[in-house]
């Protein structure tokens, strides 16, 4: 019974032990790469920024620790053992980790530059919205881009499959996420109202929080479709497979939309509102907390009702 407890005390004290390094980690890593003349110290204590609190904890730091403490776990990719490697492995998640938020931020800082110039004639820095405006809305975009990496990385394990069987996982997960999203967006925000507009000029909060929800709920349903679908490690490298998994995942999100539709519907009639006017126009947090939730509950639903 002694050594019983003294192993569960080593190991509480070992997955204490990764996550406060890997902590620290992200800590610097974040502080050097992303802010780059904004002083996270500064920002977070001194000046008490909501939306910095949001961006790191919701963004940067809660993505990682939840990664390494789903790794470390002994239903994840492997059980402590007490030796370096595991360590090892742990920040190589993290390093993994950093690299491809790294890259999405960047693509998506030139990508929101290119549709300001373009569309609205004017620059919009997704750094500057955080850090400078302190967009409640931008830091909600940024924390969806770490939640669509941390779909990606819980997808693959490098310790069983191949190099290329990742790489295929990886890259479902990005684009079946965007896909499915861009429905989202196409079929329920109005005509006269743009996403875009609405997180990096009207700075509306309710679009940031409707779109954190809804990647929460896409990479929900991805995660149990790849799960349920028990493909082989080379099972991926074959079209049929991938064709299978990519319209589970489209039949379960739509069903998903279908519902919230008629919500939508029975909602507007019941309490004679217009819901568009009120996310998009009047900025009604409130009902975007609501609905946000309502996805990810949705997908829970839909998962439990089909995948079993």
């Amino acid at each position: 019974m002694d050594i019983y407890l003294f192993e569960i005390g080593m190991l509480f004290i070992y997955q204490l032990f990764i996550l406060a390094t890997v902590g620290l980690i992200g800590w610097l890593v974040y502080d050097l790469l992303f802010l780059r003349g904004v002083s996270l110290k500064e920002e977070l204590f001194q000046n008490n920024s909501l939306p910095m609190w949001i961006e790191f904890t919701g963004g940067f730091l809660a993505p990682v620790l939840f990664l390494v403490t789903s790794i470390i776990e002994p239903s994840g990719k492997f059980i402590y053992h007490g030796k370096i490697k595991d360590i090892l492995i742990a920040v190589s998640y993290t390093a993994a980790y950093i690299i491809i938020f790294s890259i999405l931020r960047y693509l998506a800082e030139k990508i929101i530059y290119l549709i300001g110039k373009l569309k609205y004639t004017q620059s919009v820095s997704l750094k500057d919205q955080i850090f400078g405006k302190k967009n409640f809305s931008a830091s909600l975009f940024s924390i969806s881009i770490s939640v669509l990496v941390l779909g990606m990385l819980l997808q693959e394990n490098i310790l069983v499959e191949s190099v290329p069987t990742n790489l295929i996982r990886i890259g479902m997960v990005f684009f079946i996420t965007l896909g499915l999203y861009s429905v989202f967006f196409t079929y329920f925000i109005p005509r006269n109202q743009s996403m875009f507009r609405n997180i990096f000029i009207d700075a509306n909060i309710s679009t940031g929080i409707l779109t954190l929800g809804n990647i929460v709920a896409i990479n929900l349903i991805i995660f149990s479709c790849f799960k349920w679908v028990k493909i082989p490690p080379d099972g991926w490298l074959q079209i049929v497979n991938l064709i299978d998994v990519t319209l589970l995942c489209c039949l379960l999100y739509l069903i998903m939309l279908v519902v919230i539709s008629i919500t939508r519907k029975l909602i507007s009639r019941i309490f004679k509102v217009n819901i568009g006017q009120e996310l998009y126009e009047q900025d009604s947090t409130g009902y975007a907390l609501f609905e946000s939730s309502f996805y990810i509950l949705l997908s829970t639903i839909t998962i439990n009702g089909f995948l079993v």
